[in-house]
């Protein structure tokens, strides 16, 4: 009747759930309330907390499974280090949810890509993305319609499926104390819409942010309570974090700061009806209302209730970044399958730790008492991972003793700065009547740009020559053929760089040929 995924942990084979027990999950996830968590059997390898985290992942497609097989990869890579946990930030079951916990969506969009991971026992914690409500462009979707909340209360269910060693009310049971065992978790749990989790001394927290302006819209109304409105429960359970002096994280769907295309997205139809979109707007009468996306408003609602956390955890931008302004912390993961997205806005560059347009996922440790930072690393499949802690915006590196190789980095990363900052003031609105009227400003010149930031950014450079040729390959694909390049192209601008600081060195290419030639045998 059921269908093994791994020795000790048991994944339903949906077609065989009946219907009995299709409804009684259903009625489980209905009746569940939102708790906080304690988290126990946690691996505490050198008294940390570590999990990974990513979203955008649902796709049930070859990048879904390379991310999960490149997760698998480096578990096997770092004994000792596993993680405790796999947090999924949104997005779970592309392009629309499913009807039913018994869809065979989930076999092909979790127990599929992921087999590996579930066969290391390893949990899967997951929140809402606005497609597992429906909620896109192409859908043409009622805003919180029952349909949606169907949609949801469908993935909360598969968590309580009997899975051949537990019943429905074993699972019940099970999320009803406020302890968790990480040893005896289902691979897929999602108890409720949003929950939290406490590990030693953090408190993460799990949102659903697709509903959380609808939500906050009504908090003050008679009857809303921390048990039913969401926009009072993060209150509650954040206050309760730092009145406990917890570390927090906040973990959902939606960032607070996009440089993707969600921007320049006027997209509140997608999750209000017309009435709360109006009340929203007039609630926040300074934004534009004609052209400021769903997440501006969200981050406002929490600046508005006073919430801010030591790291915010997203995804729906199908990218990778890490954002630090000093107040907003925020990692997004959004490289989890979904088509990934480039860069469309270019403004707080300086709040800007990397971007990568990549699938990949990311990899969070924080200690398990007295934590005082949280450190992360982004781990895109294509390029090296970088590491960052929430104390700043810079990534971690260790430069060596060479004054070359530092010389090189500064070089190339104020050409970086100048580079973007240049195209931030250009840019309009629409971001289409520069970006694309213009080749030296391409998808192929900010593609360099973001990688040569990314390479002087690894952790450890020890070898100059390496970095020169490397630095070179990428520069040279976006050289013109014919003439010079245009004034403020990367490549120019990094060269004036390298003049400036390079006594004898004109150009990058002048760098490359000087090492170059070293390794040629000498003439006699």
């Amino acid at each position: 009747m059921f269908k093994f995924a791994a020795p000790g942990i048991m994944a339903p084979k949906e077609k065989t759930i009946t219907r009995d027990e299709r409804d009684a999950a259903k009625a489980a996830a209905k009746q569940a309330t939102p708790r906080v968590y304690t988290l126990t059997g946690l691996k505490s390898h050198q008294g940390k907390l570590r999990f990974v985290a990513f979203g955008c992942q649902g796709s049930a497609n070859e990048a879904q499974a390379e991310v999960g097989k490149a997760i698998n990869e480096f578990i096997r890579a770092h004994q000792g280090k596993e993680p405790d946990f796999i947090l999924l930030l949104g997005d779970n079951l592309y392009p629309k949810g499913v009807k039913s916990p018994r869809s065979s969506e989930f076999e092909k969009s979790f127990q599929t890509p992921y087999a590996p991971l579930i066969k290391q026992k390893i949990p899967f914690f997951i929140i809402p993305g606005n497609h597992d409500y429906n909620m896109r462009d192409e859908a043409k979707f009622i805003p919180a319609s029952q349909e949606g909340k169907d949609l949801i209360l469908n993935e909360v269910a598969y968590t309580y499926l009997p899975d051949g060693k537990r019943t429905t009310e074993d699972i019940v049971a099970l999320f009803e104390s406020d302890t968790l065992d990480l040893k005896n978790l289902p691979a897929w749990n999602m108890p409720t819409r949003y929950y939290a989790i406490d590990a030693g001394d953090t408190r993460i927290i799990c949102l659903d942010s697709s509903t959380y302006i609808a939500e906050y819209l009504i908090k003050d109304q008679p009857g809303q309570t921390p048990e039913n409105n969401q926009a009072l429960w993060l209150a509650k359970v954040t206050t309760e974090a730092k009145q406990n002096e917890k570390q927090c994280m906040l973990a959902m769907h939606h960032p607070t700061y996009s440089p993707g295309r969600r921007a320049f997205k006027n997209d509140l139809s997608l999750y209000l009806n017309k009435d709360q979109r109006n009340a929203i707007r007039n609630t926040f009468s300074d934004f534009d209302k004609s052209s400021t996306p769903y997440n501006i408003y969200l981050k406002a609602c929490l600046e508005e209730q006073g919430l801010q956390y030591d790291l915010i955890l997203t995804a729906h931008d199908h990218n990778q970044y890490y954002y630090n302004d000093g107040e907003v912390r925020q990692l997004t993961a959004g490289g989890g399958g979904g088509r990934t997205q480039p860069r469309a806005e270019f403004a707080k560059q300086a709040n800007l730790g990397c971007f990568f347009k990549d699938y990949g996922y990311s990899v969070v440790k924080t200690p398990l008492e007295n934590p005082e930072k949280i450190d992360f690393s982004i781990r895109p499949l294509r390029s090296s991972p970088l590491f960052f802690s929430n104390d700043s915006v810079t990534a971690k590196r260790k430069q060596g003793v060479d004054e070359k190789i530092i010389t090189l980095i500064t070089a190339t990363e104020e050409a970086v700065k100048e580079y973007f900052a240049f195209i931030a003031t250009k840019q309009t609105a629409d971001r289409k009547n520069f970006l694309l009227k213009n080749l030296a400003h391409g998808k192929s010149e900010i593609k360099c740009a973001h990688q040569a930031w990314a390479l002087i950014n690894q952790k450890e450079i020890s070898d100059y020559a390496s970095l020169v040729k490397d630095l070179y390959n990428m520069v040279k694909k976006t050289m013109p053929m014919f003439g010079q390049e245009a004034e403020h192209a990367f490549s120019r601008i990094l060269n004036e760089k390298i003049s400036e600081k390079f006594q004898g060195a004109n150009t990058l290419e002048d760098l490359f040929k000087d090492e170059d030639s070293k390794k040629r045998p000498q003439k006699p």
